[in-house]
């Protein structure tokens, strides 16, 4: 199919503009004809139809400047005509002239009539002349190449079908159907989207429709809301679960550095794993993006996940002697206690979500791939970097205890 047809051509995009007045008028029409035709120029467009194109392509006895043309070829032919109406005076002039029995008064007098009846009809011909080229002059110029609806159109049985078709019952709403080159579910389609919803309303603006309401249907604004909607929903949830996180962390570790530490830890897990997600993606299931709700549920477990094997160290650190150990050797030790519970813990949960792969449902696959690759990245980082961040965050005293502790052992030894 998309050999032959547009891959938008299934699933066309529509835009309506709802007036609080009838749009079935010559000016609305203009109106809603220009915006047709500056569709059309857009990226990503193939074809568009409306009232005035039904079919997508102009209707050239909508335009002034094809019925300017009829005009002008008319005026040519009345030109011509009154041409030959001179000739045929100057034969008819010269036809009495040489009538016998006519006095030389009653000649004058027939030359005379016959020369003012020749001087009108010149003068007549050079005023269409003149008409000619003005309007002539008129029709190749860009004023011409505009729509003009004339009233006897509008009562056309085809246009009323037109009408019909893209107009809604109260006249008051008028839809604009476009077919874009791409698919309509890609992310290019619906980067498109916001892109035409402002070309039309720009191009109402200071106009009889500049209070019109512009809306736009079709797959691909569905896709593009929902993108919005979940976008929105994302940065929501994400602020409230990082400043949540983020006070308790302050409260168990009584400390304002290291929760900045390990949040940033953890959001660079997740970033990196769903950077490798999306390569993964486009490897195996030969698909370019990740499903929308992706980014969401894996920030969400991810996050829980993370934080609790960083709690669990933090707390198994502050739980050990700090009479009896150096602070260096109680992060060995929390780390080495913890470890196991921690290793066994992910190898666990990566089992668990490596059951969703098999479901064939792409936001499963790829929550599950994404939280797999950040329990891995988890593991190795936060026996690496929490205990190095709990290190910038020592008191003074217990700088000069490791310190001191250090010396001593090397004095031993």
């Amino acid at each position: 199919m998309e050999d032959h047809f547009s891959k938008g051509t299934a699933e066309p995009t529509t835009v309506y503009i709802k007036s609080n007045h009838r749009l079935d008028n010559e000016r609305d029409l203009m109106l809603i004809d220009r915006v047709t035709n500056q569709l059309k120029k857009s990226t990503g467009v193939k074809t568009v139809a409306s009232v005035t194109q039904p079919a997508g392509s102009e209707v050239d006895e909508l335009y002034v400047n094809n019925q300017l043309k009829q005009i002008t070829g008319q005026l040519g032919t009345a030109q011509s005509s009154i041409g030959q109406l001179s000739q045929d005076m100057q034969s008819q002039e010269s036809a009495a002239a040489a009538q016998a029995g006519a006095s030389p008064a009653q000649l004058a007098a027939q030359q005379q009539s016959g020369m003012q009846m020749m001087q009108g009809v010149d003068r007549m011909s050079a005023g269409l002349s003149q008409g000619g080229d003005y309007l002539t002059g008129l029709q190749n110029s860009a004023a011409a190449k505009t729509s003009y609806i004339p009233s006897n159109q509008l009562g056309n049985k085809e246009f009323q079908q037109s009408i019909n078709n893209y107009l809604s019952a109260d006249k008051k709403t008028a839809k604009i159907t476009i077919v874009l080159d791409s698919n309509t579910s890609g992310a290019r389609a619906t980067r498109e989207i916001p892109q035409i919803t402002d070309l039309v309303r720009y191009s109402l603006k200071g106009t009889a429709l500049r209070h019109a309401n512009v809306v736009v249907g079709g797959q691909s604004s569905k896709i593009t809301d929902t993108k919005q909607v979940a976008d929105g929903d994302f940065i929501r949830t994400a602020a409230i679960m990082v400043i949540g996180i983020g006070l308790a962390l302050i409260l168990i570790t009584r400390s304002l550095l290291q929760p900045v530490y390990i949040l940033g830890t953890l959001v660079s897990a997740y970033m990196a794993a769903l950077s490798i997600t999306h390569l993964l993606t486009r490897i195996f299931l030969d698909r370019p993006l990740l499903t929308w709700n992706t980014p969401f549920f894996s920030f969400i477990m991810l996050l829980a996940l993370g934080v609790d094997y960083s709690i669990f160290l933090v707390m198994r650190y502050r739980n050990i002697d700090q009479n009896k150990y150096l602070p260096t050797e109680r992060i060995v030790r929390a780390a080495k206690e913890i470890g196991t519970v921690v290793i066994s813990a992910a190898i666990i949960l990566s089992g668990t979500f490596a059951a969703l792969i098999p479901s064939a449902i792409p936001t499963l696959i790829e929550v599950a791939m994404t939280v797999i690759c950040g329990l891995i990245i988890l593991v190795i980082i936060i026996p690496l970097v929490v205990p190095a961040t709990i290190r910038l965050t020592y008191p003074l005293k217990s700088t000069f205890r490791d310190d001191e502790g250090n010396r001593k052992k090397q004095l031993n030894h």
